[in-house]
């Protein structure tokens, strides 16, 4: 090793001493010797260069000088002391004085990296054997040449997360680093962190120091994980004289390839060897240790084999942190086992991995811990992007596994103003071309929906035909629920203030989800009990209606038994003119109704028949 001194000469003379040595002391052992040749010291400062050979003669020197080595190499400034001797010199008039020599001196550490970068690269053995291959280059600033025959207890770490290892003590083929060269090595087996938790974790802290906008398809808060900040008495190294090359331009946030690939290669990682067996031309092998920070690792595209094992824990995550929202479900085609649904809804927070999303056993909607059937699913394409909303509309079939679970259900959404109920699944697919087939992934959500809230604003809006034992009533019923159907033929039974009126029936009853609907009752009053109680609701102007449930036909369980639970009361006198005015007369036209009946409706709703 080469070192530079300055010397002051105060005398008014030039010396030409000739060849001298001093030993080489750090931390108190003798390392060797520093020779100079034709050393000839002028009036005022000299920079005199020192060849310094390392030749430790005891164990404790050599473990100091494999000490100061590797703090050379790391970069590290340290204290290092020439000392003269009788036999520094052969002048004798000059022993005395160079025996007395004793020059304390800063060894500065290596101004630019001795490993300016490393790789590491998969095979397609990786995912099955943990290893891969890396290697580095070295930028050797000796004049001689470094041979490593071994290494003990390698690591690579990023943000504290171990990376890989290397474990190879007794290299067959010793990698070789000319001196004064820059050369790269020959690869060596790495054992990967194959980890999903920490490759994940890797992969979000190397976007968040790329400083990359793109929104990766990993989700979570930041990693707790902090790099360790070297102490401020380490001297920084001192700049390169070659200046670093630009890097290179980031990538579109589309394609999720480029943009991993682009934020690995910007990582910057930490090597610690416990051992490194390393020769200096023909001395050693030496069990030097090296800690390297902040070296820069690359990777080809062999790297993207990592998404097959973060790929499920991706995969589920985002659908975990998913949620399920659901505008609008109109159910068709009812009977005791199933039915058909055209429903419209999103994934929210659906992350912005692009991939094709398959149920194959369908979604198992429960509610209240029983399971009520099975929901068949097209494909849910997310297109990824930006967006993280994924629109969903499918038209399924949905099975229904426990009939009384289903009744008590359909009620529930009948009668509350609000439900939540689950579904689940545990076989669904993710196909993505950035994390591959992903198989059997679970899905667990609760969704919450409007109910119909007991159908309670219902408006008598008008008339229609009138017969001797008919009136056809115009309605709006405004339903509230995210959930509509059609009814089929539903038959209710009314009451008033005065006694029972008769059946009100709603054929082909179509309830369509969040809107109002126009729908025609015909009620057939009873004779003569409920054209009695019109009678008298017309002659007083008071009282009320009141509107239950009977039955529905064809008469399909979960649905003709929750309606037997609807009960609606409107004010007679909240009726419009045209609709009381149709009241009475299908009572005129009755002929059943006697005659001092009629005229005392006729009078009272100036009608004439």
């Amino acid at each position: 090793m080469e070192i530079t001194t300055s010397l002051f000469n105060p005398t008014n003379t030039e010396t030409d001493v000739g060849d001298v040595n001093f030993d080489f002391f750090f931390e108190g052992q003798n390392l060797g010797f520093a020779s100079i040749k034709s050393l000839n010291v002028a009036q005022g400062n000299n920079n005199i260069s020192s060849l310094v050979s390392f030749q430790p003669s005891t164990p404790d020197a050599m473990i100091a000088g494999i000490k100061m080595f590797s703090n050379f190499i790391e970069g590290k400034t340290q204290t290092t002391v020439i000392s003269g001797s009788d036999n520094s010199t052969e002048v004798d008039s000059l022993k005395e004085a160079f025996s007395a020599l004793n020059i304390s001196k800063d060894l500065p550490g290596l101004s630019k990296p001795l490993i300016s970068s490393t790789y590491v690269v998969l095979t397609n053995d990786t995912l099955k054997t943990g290893f891969g291959a890396g290697g580095f280059t070295m930028d050797n600033p000796f004049t001689a040449n470094i041979a490593i025959t071994g290494v003990v207890n390698g690591s690579i770490t990023f943000h504290d997360i171990t990376l890989g290892t290397i474990n190879v003590p007794d290299s067959p083929i010793p990698i070789t680093f000319p001196g004064k060269q820059s050369t790269k090595s020959l690869p060596v087996p790495v054992q990967l962190n194959l980890n999903p938790d920490d490759l994940i974790n890797i992969i979000k802290l190397a976007a968040k120091d790329s400083g990359i906008d793109c929104q990766l398809p990993f989700p979570g808060g930041n990693s707790t994980h902090k790099r360790d900040v070297p102490p401020s008495s380490t001297k920084a190294p001192l700049p390169s004289s070659t200046a670093a090359p630009p890097p290179p331009p980031k990538p579109s946030c589309d394609n999720i390839t480029d943009v991993l690939l682009y934020v690995l290669n910007q990582m910057k990682v930490d090597i610690s060897i416990v051992e490194s067996r390393t020769k200096m031309d023909q001395f050693g092998p030496i069990p030097l240790p090296l800690v390297l920070k902040q070296v820069s690792i690359k990777f080809d595209n062999s790297i993207l084999l990592l998404m097959n094992v973060v790929g499920k824990k991706v995969a589920q995550a985002i659908i975990d942190q998913s949620k399920i929202t659901m505008k609008t479900s109109f159910v068709t085609g009812a009977s005791n086992s199933s039915f058909m649904t055209h429903t419209e809804g999103a994934i929210e927070n659906a992350g912005n991995l692009k991939s094709n999303i398959t149920y194959p056993s369908g979604l198992t909607l429960t509610y209240n811990n029983q399971t009520l059937g099975t929901l068949t699913m097209p494909p849910t394409v997310n297109p990824g992007g930006n967006s993280t909303t994924v629109p969903v509309i499918s038209d399924s079939a949905f099975n229904i596994t426990d009939v009384g679970s289903f009744v008590k259900f359909s009620a529930e959404i009948l009668l509350k103003p609000q439900i939540t109920f689950s579904i689940s699944a545990d076989d669904i697919l993710v196909n993505s071309q950035d994390i591959g087939s992903i198989p059997n992934l679970t899905i667990n959500k609760e969704i919450t929906i409007d109910g119909l809230n007991g159908l309670q604003d219902v408006k008598i809006i008008g008339k229609g035909e009138v017969t001797n034992h008919s009136i056809e009533l115009l309605s709006s019923i405004n339903n509230p629920s995210n959930v509509g159907a059609v009814m089929g033929n539903v038959t209710f039974d009314v009451n008033s203030t005065y006694g029972h009126i008769g059946p009100l029936v709603a054929n082909n009853l179509v309830l369509h989800p969040k809107v109002a609907n126009n729908v025609t009752y015909i009620l057939y009053p009873t004779i003569p009990d409920g054209y009695n109680a019109l009678v008298k609701l017309i002659a007083f102007e008071n009282g009320t209606i009141t509107i239950n449930g009977d039955s529905v036909q064809p008469n399909i369980l979960w649905l003709s038994i929750p309606i037997k639970g609807y009960s609606l009361t409107l004010p007679f006198t909240g009726l419009p003119p045209d609709v009381k005015r149709a009241l009475g007369t299908s009572l005129m036209l009755n002929s059943q109704i006697d005659n001092q009946t009629k005229s005392q409706v006729s009078s009272k709703l100036n009608i004439q028949v």
